[in-house]
């Protein structure tokens, strides 16, 4: 990519993840500001279209207090569990159950004393 060394690539990473929680923050604060008021709908704001919709998730917690307790058990089911498998199976036999990605790669600045 470049003629960067590891220590390079490592600030540069540092920063730019800094630099992304940065801007995140800052969206999700100009959205309240500015957006997340208004009604459900689409808004034309200069050149740009902001649409304003409907951000529901299915939340078990909440079906339980809203469903009768016919409704709630109709939608349980038995599925596999990683919480349940992690606390039952030995670690040998977990580890067969997992499914290996990309190594995470994290990069803090060390504490000093």
């Amino acid at each position: 990519m470049t003629d960067m060394t590891s220590e390079q690539a490592a600030q540069r990473i540092f920063l730019l993840k800094q630099a992304i929680k940065e801007q995140e923050a800052e969206v999700k604060a100009l959205s309240e500001q500015f957006f997340t008021a208004r009604d459900l709908d689409t808004y034309i704001e200069g050149p740009f279209m902001v649409k304003v919709e409907r951000n529901a998730r299915f939340d078990a917690a909440t079906a339980k207090a809203n469903l009768t307790p016919e409704q709630f058990e109709s939608i349980l089911s038995l599925s596999p569990d990683s919480k349940k498998a992690k606390e039952t199976l030995a670690p040998v036999d977990y580890q067969k159950a997992q499914k290996e990605f990309a190594p995470n790669v994290s990069i803090t600045l060390p504490k000093e004393d």
